[in-house]
């Protein structure tokens, strides 16, 4: 069972245990940054000794100039001319500007309006080797009808999330031509399995809430600015994508679901969630895997 979800990474705990760093290494990374830092330093230095310099009249012997001026600045743009140097660049500057929306804003207006080969990444006869025994499927995901239909229509299947689009994915095929039959569903199940499902929300409810409003900042149900937040637990416990089940219940569902939809070839659970700890993760699926895809299996092979 996997996740094709993408979640706060920060969030996440980490799976497996750490070690302390190696006394060696620490050693070497100390010196690395020693080395950048004396290095960095030394860059410094220079260059400001190179500008006390140039502000100074006379400088020999000693900590600090022995006095200030700006001369040496003032001979420079005299002797080199730079007010015309300077006027120049100032001149091929806005010559290149000119030049380049006369030319440029026209062709890139014409450009975007037509089709053309290398528009689009186009990777040509580009071969794979060693060429895999069962090439990968390319999925397609989206909530809006307008990205589930982009998923019938060039992809190798839909990647839903939370029974969301089902029906829309395959309707979209029909329109496309294609038997409903043609269709491959990943569907991404939000459903949170224990053997006490009351508890359990009590266990997954600040991580849920977490999850869910995390999404809503990230734009997935709307604008978040017009999306409301979740307020507590129970809230995106039960008005969100989640199903709370014990064995029977997600037996019952699960069995319906892939009946009703047989084009879904994969069934994803959350394994854990943002910041859940590994082990209230590892308990949930543990029953998942002894009580409830056996009996879902038995139940799609019967006659």
């Amino acid at each position: 069972m996997a996740d094709a979800h993408t979640v706060d990474s920060a969030a996440l705990p980490v799976a497996a245990p750490t070690r302390g760093t190696p006394w060696g290494e620490r050693a070497w990374t100390g010196l690395m940054w020693g080395l950048m830092t004396v290095f960095v330093v030394n860059i410094a230095l220079m260059i400001a000794a190179v500008a006390t310099n140039s502000f100074a009249r006379r400088w020999l012997g000693t900590w600090l100039p022995q006095g200030w001026t700006t001369n040496w600045y003032l001979d420079a743009w005299k002797e080199f001319q730079l007010s015309s140097v300077l006027w120049v660049t100032v001149e091929v500057v806005f010559a290149v500007v000119f030049l380049s929306l006369l030319i440029g804003v026209p062709a890139a207006y014409t450009l975007a309006r037509r089709n053309f080969a290398g528009k689009r990444f186009q990777h040509g006869d580009v071969r794979v080797t060693p060429v895999p025994k069962n090439p990968p499927r390319l999925l397609l995901g989206g909530m809006a009808e307008p990205a589930i239909d982009r998923a019938a229509r060039i992809a190798d299947g839909f990647l839903s999330t939370g029974g969301i689009g089902h029906d829309v994915y395959i309707e979209s095929l029909r329109k496309q031509g294609r038997a409903a039959g043609d269709g491959v569903i990943v569907a991404g199940h939000w459903a949170i399995i224990a053997e006490d499902p009351e508890r359990e929300a009590a266990i997954v409810g600040p991580h849920a809430l977490h999850q869910m409003n995390q999404y809503i900042e990230w734009g997935a149900f709307g604008p978040p600015s017009s999306t409301p937040r979740f307020p507590d637990a129970k809230a995106a416990l039960t008005q969100a994508l989640y199903r709370l089940e014990d064995a029977d219940q997600a037996v019952a569902s699960l069995v319906g679901l892939l009946k009703k939809y047989p084009q879904i070839k994969d069934l994803h659970f959350w394994a854990q969630l943002p910041g859940e700890p590994v082990a209230s993760g590892q308990r949930r699926l543990e029953y998942i895997a002894s009580k409830v895809l056996p009996r879902v299996r038995q139940a799609l092979q019967a006659p």
